[in-house]
Order: C-alpha cells, then sequence, then structure tokens
C-alpha cells in the first residue's frame, strides 16, 4: 500500500516540478547566449537550504510565465486551461514547490511517513547489518604507523606479497611523488622528520612500492637514525659530500686539462 502512494506521490510531484525544472534550464541557455552568469549555484541542503525569499526571487520568471500561461488558457477556453493545468500549476507554485522540496525535514517526515523511500531504507540488507557487528572486532586490530612500519622488516615482508609490483609507468616516465619521496631520505636526519617532509602523495607511492619502502627503511638503519645515532649518520653524509667534492674537483682538472 505504502508502496503504490509513494509512487503516485512521486508521480504528482514530478509533474509539477518539471516545468519548474523546464522554465529556469530555458533561463539559463539564454542567459548563457547573453554572455551573463547562469546562477548555477550548489545546493544549500545541509545548512537549512535557502530562505523564501531567495527561492520566490529565483522563481519569479517561472511564476510569471506560469500565471500568463494559465490566464491565457483560461480566456481562451476553461477546457483548454484544465487541459495545460499540470504545467501552469507546477510554474504557478514554483517558489513553495522549491522551498518545501529543498527542506531536509520535508524529507525526513515523507520518510517517516515511509513515503519516498527505496526498499534498503525500509529494511536493511543483512550483508550491512553483519558488517555493521563486525566493525567492533575489527576496531580491536592493532594499527600500525609509518614510523612503526620503516622499522619492522618482518611486518614489511608480510606486506611484500600484498602489493602489486606493475606500475603503468611508460619506460623513460618518472613517477614524481615517489622520486621525491627517494629524493627526502638524504635530506633529514631522523625517520620522523623524514614522515613530517614528505607529502600524503609521496606516502602513497612509498606504501605502494615495497622495493622502496624496504630501500628507505634499510637506508635509515645504515645511517643509525632509527637507533638514535646522528653522528653515525653525520659521519657517513660527512664521507659523501668529500667524495662529492673530491669528484667534481678531479672532474674539473680533467676538463681544464
Amino acid at each position: 500500500g505504502k508502496t503504490i502512494l509513494g509512487a503516485l506521490t512521486e508521480t504528482a510531484l514530478s509533474v509539477l516540478i518539471a516545468p519548474i525544472l523546464m522554465a529556469t534550464q530555458t533561463g539559463a541557455v539564454i542567459n548563457v547566449f547573453r554572455g551573463k552568469d547562469s546562477g548555477w549555484s550548489p545546493q544549500e541542503r545541509a545548512q537549512g537550504g535557502y530562505s523564501f525569499l531567495a527561492t520566490l526571487r529565483h522563481n519569479i520568471p517561472a511564476t510569471l510565465l506560469g500565471a500568463a500561461l494559465m490566464m491565457a488558457a483560461t480566456a481562451i477556453s476553461p477546457v483548454y486551461a484544465a487541459w495545460l493545468a499540470p504545467a501552469t500549476v507546477g510554474m504557478v507554485l514554483a517558489a513553495p514547490l522549491s522551498y518545501w522540496t529543498a527542506k531536509e525535514s520535508a524529507g525526513q517526515r515523507a520518510r517517516q511517513a515511509g513515503l519516498l523511500v527505496s526498499p534498503v531504507e525500509v529494511r536493511l540488507p543483512d550483508s550491512v547489518g553483519q558488517s555493521w557487528a563486525e566493525v567492533q572486532a575489527f576496531s580491536t586490530l592493532p594499527k600500525t604507523d609509518m614510523i612503526s612500519l620503516l622499522r619492522d622488516r618482518v611486518s614489511q615482508r608480510k606486506r611484500r606479497t600484498l602489493i602489486d609490483p606493475y606500475w603503468p609507468l611508460q619506460r623513460h616516465e618518472v613517477h614524481e611523488p615517489l622520486a621525491l619521496a627517494r629524493a627526502r631520505v638524504t635530506r633529514v636526519l631522523t625517520l620522523e622528520e623524514y614522515i613530517k617532509a614528505i607529502s600524503k602523495a609521496e606516502l602513497m607511492a612509498i606504501l605502494n612500492s615495497s622495493q622502496d619502502l624496504e630501500s628507505i627503511s634499510f637506508r635509515f638503519a645504515v645511517a643509525g637514525r632509527v637507533a638514535g645515532d646522528v653522528s653515525a649518520y653525520e659521519r657517513l653524509m660527512s664521507s659523501e659530500r668529500a667524495g662529492g667534492r673530491t669528484t667534481t674537483s678531479s672532474g674539473g682538472q680533467r676538463s681544464g686539462t
């Protein structure tokens, strides 16, 4: 019974709203050709909706058009006016209809009455109920943060089989977030600084590359940063810088020669 009543309610609302949409969209197209803003603004249902005056101002063209058509049809013939009523009545009532149907409270009242609802809203599927019942079980699972993952080689090996090793890149194409994540390793002293330095895109790139994840973890471990031995890392960086200066200097002498 409520299904039939809901279908009839939706049909009646659709008949009344259709001419309003027609008039609104026609006006938007005309404004585009005139080089003006068509006023296609986002909806405001979450914040209580628009005020009635704002809705009335927006629907004045449709209301006037509906009133003019109704009077013209009545002057021609009452039968013609009755035949045209589904279109003219909707446009005349454009403001209150738009205001009422945009209200969240109207939808809630219709739902309480069992109207304009889908079968899922009336009775949730068993799968949804089971998933909600298991949420508590999943919430007790231990959470692993990125720093702990980079320090735990066992967890890294377990993740290796879960990651797709295929990256859809061309032969000479570079994945920028992953390249930046690799480069930032040499710019920080501690693992905590590294996690703060990388962006979300770079973090996702590392998580989707088991090889880079393990490589970054190994580099931090070798440098002594995971254990807090900053001096070991500084000695390593000093030797790398010294080696770079030597190479540059010798390269300059060869080019001069």
